[in-house]
């Protein structure tokens, strides 16, 4: 695979979030292996009919997957991390979102009312209601949507 380079604002607020979760001795995650990085770019493809995002892939290579402040990105899998806490991972949580009926969304990530999602019609990106899965926002790019969840977990 190519090699990407996550978008600067992204980077400085997560590696704030990372400066926090260090400080108080949260987990952070290493980067995801190439390998599965091909394995769910090649699932997305597949079973979802969407090539993942480049810049979702540039933040995986940064980090496997986020878990803060209520704000979730997933991971190249799912996995536990003990303690009871799980890291959530694009298969699964995909495979949970489309079991009822078809849909049109690659899901990325979430937070408690809000799924983070392309939009594999037009492949703009959005932040959706969970309940009603209407667009709360909408952004013509995966940095664009990037920044500002980080921004958001950070500050909340």
């Amino acid at each position: 695979m190519e090699a990407l380079e996550m978008d600067r604002e992204a980077a400085e607020w997560l590696e704030r979030i990372h400066a926090e979760q260090r400080e108080v001795g949260e987990h952070v995650a290493p980067p995801a292996a190439e390998e599965a990085i091909a394995t769910v770019a090649d699932f997305s493809l597949r079973s979802l009919g969407a090539p993942l995002p480049e810049g979702y892939v540039a933040f995986l290579r940064v980090c496997d997957g986020l878990d803060f402040n209520g704000t979730t990105l997933y991971a190249t899998r799912q996995r536990n991390l003990g303690g009871g806490v799980t890291m959530l991972g694009l298969p699964e949580q995909n495979h949970i979102f489309r079991a009822d009926s078809p849909r049109h969304h690659l899901l990325l990530g979430e937070s408690g009312d809000e799924l983070f999602a392309l939009d594999t019609r037009d492949g703009s990106f959005a932040i959706l209601d969970r309940g009603s899965l209407s667009e709360a926002e909408r952004f013509t790019g995966f940095d664009a949507l990037l920044t500002r969840v980080l921004k958001r977990a950070f500050e909340s």
